[in-house]
């Protein structure tokens, strides 16, 4: 997390080739034999419409609410890998593990208040909110990106990303009719779910959400200027596993 301060970049860099060289490789076989993915996408808070009822796990707010304590870390991903510019300061932690970083010097010490303007950034500049697999969220708010992050790059090179990452239980839907066809949305996603398409009787082309693709992360949401894309529920409660 902090080595370069000691050492300049170059053992980074080294975890960089040793990971490109073996370990994605590997990591995605892994992942493949689990029962169920260890990681989750949970929904942007700014991508959720008033009133849809979410479950205290994918609640960025409630996860909030219910925690002691927090802290703010570097995303080891970004700081190794360095494939793109997005924030590095923006992992945020949470009762005993905020209390680890907090003691071990990794991370600093925050307030709810302060840990919420985190997350606001985190989904206006694109990243990917993301928890543990389980019906409560009691360490981490990882906000990743689809670059560096050593669950979203790998799984997603090695085409396994749905056996390591489950999707949220909702998906983008674009109202066409609203839609302005700025192509905001498709630089956005992370996952590549949006295509431009035409459509019968309009000059400008209109975003469409592939159903298979979209891990209904929130992201195009947020960034639609328009308001022409939401977030709906396509899975049950019961699809968070216990």
């Amino acid at each position: 997390m902090w080595s370069d301060k000691v050492w300049g970049h170059e053992l980074l860099d080294l975890w960089e080739d040793f990971c490109q060289a073996e370990w994605y490789a590997d990591w995605a076989k892994v992942v493949q034999t689990w029962k169920m993915p260890l990681w989750r996408v949970i929904p942007a808070r700014k991508a959720i419409s008033k009133g849809t009822r979410l479950l205290p796990s994918e609640d960025v707010e409630a996860i909030l609410d219910n925690a002691t304590r927090f802290a703010l870390a570097n995303c080891s991903c970004r700081r190794i890998a360095t494939r793109c510019d997005l924030p590095v300061e923006v992992c945020l932690q949470v009762n005993r593990a905020a209390e680890y970083a907090i003691t071990r010097g990794t991370g600093k010490e925050l307030t709810r208040d302060d840990a919420m303007k985190v997350m606001d950034v985190a989904e206006e500049v694109g990243l990917i909110n993301s928890v543990f697999n389980g019906s409560v969220v009691t360490n981490v708010i990882c906000n990743c990106c689809g670059d560096c992050c050593i669950f979203y790059y790998p799984l997603t090179k090695y085409g396994v990303l749905e056996k390591g990452v489950a999707k949220s239980r909702f998906q983008a839907e674009v109202d066409k009719a609203t839609c302005k066809g700025c192509q905001t949305c498709v630089e956005r996603c992370p996952f590549e779910a949006v295509d431009m398409v035409r459509i019968p009787g309009e000059k400008k082309l209109k975003a469409q959400i592939s159903s298979e693709k979209c891990s209904g992360c929130g992201v195009c949401v947020v960034g639609c200027e328009s308001e022409a894309i939401r977030l709906v529920e396509v899975r049950p409660p019961e699809y968070i596993p216990a």
